[in-house]
């Protein structure tokens, strides 16, 4: 089975080892260079993620944030374009980003569209909550978080990711963290 990675950076290129040490033949795209550790294998490095998913079966996205997926898969030589005349087998791609719950939903039914199966490797803070309450589990920071987000999303950001609980956080103590 050809197996896609897209994203070797601090946490994908040692998952797309893993893949390798497997015996799976792997097809990797990153921005900039390919790390030594994966030229050193037999993955095989592709010009874009478009060739990556028109000559693999299962394509991993693991980007850092909601824009770079969308970018990887819809932009200029994306995912979705090498999905294009695919025709034969469904392929499948996994996005193992933490962007915006949101934007992935968003996502998924796109690439669903354009002809392949996207899995969500998680769960948005709403159906995590009721997940817990149906269970009978206490998740006491659940439902923080999912406040907090719901707080971004009034205040007009609602395409933000994990970083939404920070910048909720600034908003009610009317406080902006300095960039490092």
């Amino acid at each position: 089975m050809n197996i896609g990675f897209i994203g070797l950076g601090i946490m994908g290129a040692p998952m797309a080892l893993h893949l390798v040490d497997a015996g799976h033949q792997l097809l990797v795209n990153t921005v900039g260079k390919v790390p030594e550790s994966v030229a050193a294998t037999t993955a095989k490095p592709c010009s874009s993620a478009e060739e990556v998913t028109r000559n693999a079966d299962i394509i991993f996205t693991m980007v850092p944030d909601t824009p770079d997926v969308e970018a990887v898969l819809f932009g200029k030589g994306g995912v979705a374009a090498g999905l294009q005349g695919a025709g034969g087998t469904r392929k499948i791609v996994v996005d193992m980003s933490s962007i915006s719950p949101m934007a992935t939903k968003a996502f998924a039914k796109k690439i669903n569209e354009a002809g392949a199966d996207y899995r969500l490797h998680q769960k948005d803070l709403g159906l995590a909550l009721q997940g817990a309450r149906e269970l009978g589990l206490s998740l006491p920071q659940t439902a923080n978080a999912a406040q907090l987000m719901q707080a971004c999303a009034a205040n007009g950001m609602a395409d933000l990711d994990h970083s939404a609980l920070v910048k909720a956080l600034e908003l009610m103590a009317g406080h902006e963290v300095a960039q490092a």
